[in-house]
């Protein structure tokens, strides 16, 4: 006769005890993210001390660097600063100064201060977005919804002040290219950077040209390009990004303003000699930093420092080429006969004139 043995209420069950021995799939899945976790801080850890690592390593071996730099920040002549400062200013009145004329040349009356604040905002905007100077006609057209004329005219302001830019600073690059040359330095990544800047141009005269002579056809590429733009955006935001109605105007607008170049294309002279005195003064503005930190130089390593600069500032994926820039203009330099010490404080002390100090 089996004998029915009575187990406490405290004692567990094999059902119990295999739950406890094999833990289920959910429950793996939880605890792996906590056993991540506890590993995590030993991986920034040695992340860390990599970097520390590699920063200690780039300090000794670019000893001697630093130390000139140190006693070329000692020795600057704070005058040519100065001087780099008012050069600056020049450059901002000479900016606006454009804009105004272009404003004329199509017919809207504007002052100088309201023209200064909207350029430097355009400045600005062309500044935080790679979009090789097309970010500004948004202040342009937030303007001109404001103050109440036609944003076609506020769009040939901007497209003028590019094309003007452009031209200029490709006169510019082709000397600075010509100094590369004689001195083997010319390869094919800067010739194709600036081919692509070339047909950036290209492309804003053709449609500038098309407006004027054949302003059916303009009107017919602008509502093409809307069409397809509302069939791209369509499946991000559901609905027409740029209504045709409003395109439609808003061609009409800038076949009116264009059309008016026709008969005032040598009031075009002015602007583009403005926009080339600009680079002029960029030029003496890098020339000054040179004479601050006592360092010889050429007028072809001048130029082909400007260009480079101002060929990467451009045509560069991150804004304004941050970053790009200045490794590249410090290379450059470096490759021209200037010391590393002195081409890094140049460049440096270039940008932060000629960029960062209008940001402000």
């Amino acid at each position: 006769m089996l004998k029915l043995t009575h187990y406490p209420a405290h004692d567990i069950s094999l059902g119990d005890h295999l739950s406890q021995a094999s833990p289920r799939p959910e429950d793996q899945t939880q605890s792996k993210p906590q056993n991540q976790k506890k590993h995590r801080p030993k991986f920034y850890t040695i992340l860390l001390l990599v970097f520390l690592l590699f920063a200690v390593i780039f300090v000794v071996a670019r000893l001697a660097e630093i130390e000139q730099m140190g006693r070329l920040l000692a020795s600057i002549s704070s005058i040519y600063l100065i001087l780099a400062l008012l050069a600056e200013g020049l450059w901002l009145l000479i900016a606006t100064l454009i804009y105004q004329r272009n404003f004329f040349i199509v017919g809207i009356r504007e002052g100088f201060r309201h023209t200064f604040f909207l350029s430097t905002s355009a400045n600005f905007a062309n500044v935080i977005t790679p979009s090789w100077g097309m970010a500004g006609l948004a202040v342009f057209w937030a303007d001109a919804e404001h103050r109440g004329y036609p944003k076609g005219s506020a769009t040939v302001v901007g497209t003028l002040y590019m094309i003007f830019e452009y031209c200029s600073l490709l006169l510019v690059i082709a000397l600075g290219f010509f100094s590369l040359l004689k001195r083997s330095l010319l390869g094919w990544p800067l010739i194709s950077s600036a081919l692509v800047l070339f047909g950036f141009v290209i492309f804003m005269v053709y449609m500038l040209f098309l407006g004027m002579r054949y302003p059916e056809k303009f009107r017919g590429f602008f509502m093409g390009a809307s069409k397809l733009l509302n069939k791209l955006v369509r499946f991000i935001i559901r609905r027409e990004f740029l209504p045709l109605r409003s395109a439609e105007t808003f061609s009409d607008t800038a076949i009116e303003s264009i059309v008016l170049l026709k008969s005032q294309w040598r009031k075009l002279a002015l602007p583009f000699g403005l926009a080339l005195l600009n680079k002029i003064v960029l030029i003496t503005i890098l020339m000054l930093m040179f004479i601050a930190f006592k360092e010889p130089f050429t007028p072809g390593i001048l130029i082909a420092g400007f260009s480079l600069c101002y060929l990467f500032f451009y045509a560069s994926p991150t804004p304004a080429g941050i970053g790009i820039v200045e490794g590249v203009m410090t290379l450059a330099l470096k490759s021209l006969g200037i010391p590393l010490a002195s081409a890094t404080l140049i460049t440096l002390a270039f940008r932060g004139f000629t960029f960062w100090l209008p940001l402000r």
